[in-house]
C-alpha cells in the first residue's frame, strides 16, 4: 500500500512516527484494557504533567466514611464528619532506547530496517511498562527472561525506576500458596480476604456487578485448567459456562480467559517468577498507577502538548550510519494510601515448568 514518505529526520516525519509509537505501544500492552482515566479503572493514567513542569503527580483517594451519624431529633449541628483524603506520589523520569544500523546492513537483506527499528521500540516499551508496571503490582521483579529489573534499573542498578520503589505485598494482601499449584478455591480465599480487608479491597462495576481482574502467568493457567475444584469438583470448563452468556459477551470470546466468582481471568507471561514460585495478582479499583510528561518537552520547549513517545531518526558518518531512537517521560507504581497496597491481592502458588 503507498504512503507519503518524508526525508529522514524531518518534522513531518518525527511527529507522525512518534504518534504512531504511542499508538502501537499502547495497542501492544495485554492489560490495555485495564488502564483508563475515571476511578472505576484499574490502573489510573495521569497526564497532567504533559503541560506543567515538575516530575512528581500527585492524587488522591477518598476514604470511605464509617462515622455514627445521629438519630431522631438529636442535633446534627456540630457532628459533622469530615471527609479524609489520602494522598499518593507518583515519579516520572526520561526512559530511551535506540537501534543503530550501518548502509551496507539495508543493502543486503530484504528488511525494511528502519521498519523494523521502529517496531521493536513500540514492543520495547510496551514491554517496559507493561512488566514494570506487574512488578510494582506483585512487588518484585521474579527472574528469567521476562525479568524486567535489568531495564528498571539502568544505569542505577536499582529497580525503582524515577524513584519509585517496589514494596514487598503484605499478609494482608497475599493469599500464599507456596508448594501447591493454583486451584480455581484459591480466588474464593482472594475474594473473601478483599472483602473483610480494612480498607476493603474495592472491586470494579462493570455492568452493575462487582468484579475484580485477575493477572495469571501461564504456568498458573495451566494448573487451573488440569485442576478441579477441591470444594465442589468445578472445573475449568465449568467455570467458563458460568461466565455469562455463550456468544460474544463471554469473556472467554473477548480478551479474557473467562470469569470465575466475578472474577475476570487475563494471562500474562509478565507475571513474577523466582524459580518456580509464582505471584500473579487479583486486582480492584485505584491497583496501580501511570503518568506520563511530555517527551517533547525534555527536549525542546514548545514542541508539541501530548506527547508521551518521541521518535528521532538520525544519519552519522556521512549518511552511511543510521540510528533510530524513542524517548517517553513516564513512571509508574502500585497504589498506596496511608500505606496500605489499596487495589492488590497477591496469589501465590509454585508452579513447575512443563517438560
Amino acid at each position: 500500500m503507498p504512503f507519503t514518505e518524508f526525508a529522514t529526520g524531518s518534522a513531518q516525519a518525527v511527529k507522525r512516527w512518534s504518534d504512531l509509537c504511542m499508538v502501537e505501544t499502547f495497542g501492544k500492552m495485554r492489560i490495555r484494557p485495564l488502564i483508563g482515566r475515571g476511578s472505576n479503572a484499574c490502573i489510573q493514567l495521569k497526564t497532567e504533567l504533559d503541560k506543567n513542569a515538575g516530575d512528581t503527580v500527585y492524587y488522591d483517594l477518598r476514604a470511605q466514611d464509617r462515622g455514627t451519624g445521629v438519630n431522631g431529633d438529636s442535633t446534627l449541628e456540630g457532628f459533622e464528619d469530615a471527609l479524609t483524603f489520602y494522598q499518593d506520589t507518583l515519579k516520572v523520569n526520561v526512559k530511551r532506547k535506540a537501534h543503530a544500523f550501518k548502509g551496507m546492513s539495508q543493502q543486503r537483506t530484504v528488511h525494511d530496517l528502519r521498519e523494523h527499528g521502529r517496531d521493536s521500540l513500540s514492543e520495547w516499551y510496551a514491554w517496559f511498562i507493561e512488566a514494570g508496571l506487574i512488578a510494582h503490582l506483585a512487588g518484585l521483579c521474579g527472574d528469567g527472561v521476562e525479568s524486567v529489573a535489568s531495564a528498571l534499573g539502568a544505569d542505577t542498578g536499582s529497580a525503582d525506576f524515577a524513584g519509585n520503589t517496589i514494596t514487598t505485598l503484605d499478609a494482608t494482601h497475599l493469599t500464599d500458596k507456596t508448594g501447591a499449584a493454583l486451584n480455581i478455591d484459591d480466588f474464593d480465599d482472594a475474594i473473601a480476604k478483599a472483602k473483610v480487608n480494612n480498607p476493603r479491597m474495592p472491586p470494579l462495576m462493570i455492568g452493575g456487578r462487582e468484579k475484580y481482574i485477575a493477572l495469571l502467568h501461564p504456568y498458573q493457567v495451566r494448573s487451573l485448567r488440569a485442576t478441579a475444584s477441591t470444594s465442589g469438583l468445578i472445573t475449568w470448563f465449568t467455570a467458563q459456562q458460568q461466565a455469562g452468556s455463550r456468544g460474544e459477551d463471554n469473556p472467554i470470546f473477548t480478551g479474557a480467559l473467562g470469569e470465575y466468582n466475578g472474577v475476570v481471568l487475563y494471562e500474562s507471561e509478565f507475571i513474577p517468577r523466582n524459580g518456580d514460585v509464582t505471584t500473579g495478582l487479583m486486582l480492584g479499583k485505584c491497583a496501580g498507577t501511570i503518568a506520563f510528561g511530555n517527551a517533547w518537552e525534555t527536549m525542546s520547549k514548545g514542541t508539541t502538548d501530548g506527547a508521551y513517545f518521541r521518535l528521532v531518526e538520525e544519519e552519522r558518518d556521512y549518511k552511511h550510519r543510521k540510528g533510530i531512537a524513542a524517548t517517553s517521560c513516564l513512571g509508574f507504581k502500585r497504589s498506596i494510601f496511608n500505606s496500605v497496597a489499596f487495589g492488590v491481592m497477591g496469589l501465590r502458588s509454585t508452579e513447575t515448568a512443563p517438560s
